[in-house]
Order: structure tokens, then sequence, then C-alpha cells
């Protein structure tokens, strides 16, 4: 019977660091989210978006969308000096678990116009990621552009969205999900 003892202790071991972030994992970019499982759906999202970020049709995005000043978004990007892969790495993204726009399900994540916080949905976002990864990584491309100071309403959320799809994922038409996340 002292077996037992052995396996459940080893098994609760297991259970810890499954839900214990990882700091090699998530290295590369500011992630800041409790459970290992969601924040490795975030850092392969996250790959994904700076992978597409490389491609010269993907960065036209950032000149399809302006500030509220009218200026393209690329020119606020220059004027910090960063590529849009580094403004992706700038950002810090905070777990928003149990937060008030987290609290819908269709909202994966979610920050301000010029904020550089972004707060991910983290359970919707890493179940969502899990069946279209694709769909995730526009997510938060769509998010870094608010961080450049793009606002919503208009232009509605799901069309940023789209956008991005089309820009950055000519392979795919639109946004996966029944409901486009904010």
């Amino acid at each position: 019977m002292a077996w037992w003892g052995a396996a459940a202790a080893l098994g609760a071991l297991l259970v810890n660091l499954a839900e214990t972030p990882v700091a090699d994992e998530v290295r590369e970019f500011d992630v800041r989210i409790h459970r290992a499982y969601d924040a490795r759906a975030v850092q392969r999202a996250l790959a994904g978006a700076v992978d597409r970020l490389a491609d010269g049709e993907c960065q036209q995005i950032l000149t399809d969308f302006h500030d509220a000043e009218g200026r393209p978004l690329s020119e606020r990007l220059g004027a910090l000096g960063r590529s849009p892969q580094q403004q992706l790495k700038a950002i810090i993204f905070h777990d928003g678990f149990g937060t008030g726009q987290c609290r819908r399900r269709s909202v994966w994540a979610s920050t301000w116009p010029g904020g550089q916080v972004v707060f991910v949905c983290s359970p919707q976002f890493a179940e969502q990621a899990a069946h279209e990864p694709f769909d995730a990584e526009a997510v938060l491309i769509h998010e870094m552009l608010h961080t450049l100071g793009l606002r919503e309403n208009p232009p509605a959320p799901g069309d940023i969205t789209n956008d991005v799809i089309r820009r950055c994922y000519p392979e795919r038409t639109r946004f996966s999900a029944e409901r486009a996340p904010r």
C-alpha cells in the first residue's frame, strides 16, 4: 500500500506542475498567465503571429488602420522605432480571467487604444486556440493594433479581425468562430 502514497504524491506533483507557468516557455514574450496550459497557448499564438508579421503583405495591416488623429498605425510604430514583431514582443499579455470583458465567452482578449497590456481571457483563448490556431494569432495581431492607437466601433471588432485575416492569412477567408472576438 505504500506505493499508493508515492503514486498519489507523484500525481499531485504532476498536476501542480501542469498548472504552474514555466519561465523558459514564456520567456520570449511577456506572458503573465497563471495556468501553464493557457500560457503555452498564448505563447504559441504569439510565435505564429510574429512569423506572419514578417510578411510584407501582413504588415500592410498597419497602413489599413489609423489612430484617432487619422494617422496610419505604421507611423506610430515608426515613431516607437519598432518593427511589428518588436511591438508584439513589447506588449505585456496578462491573465484577464474573471475580469469584466472576459466574462463574455465571445471575448478572447482586450486592451485599450495605446495601452501596453493585453488582457487575455485565458480559458476561452486557450480553448479556441486549440481548435483555430490561426484565429488566435489574428486576435493577438488585432490587439497589437489597439496598442498602436486603433479604436473600435468603428471599425467593428469582427471587421478588424477579418481584415487581419485577409492581409495575414490569405489562405483563409474570414474568422472561423461563430462570433468574432473583441
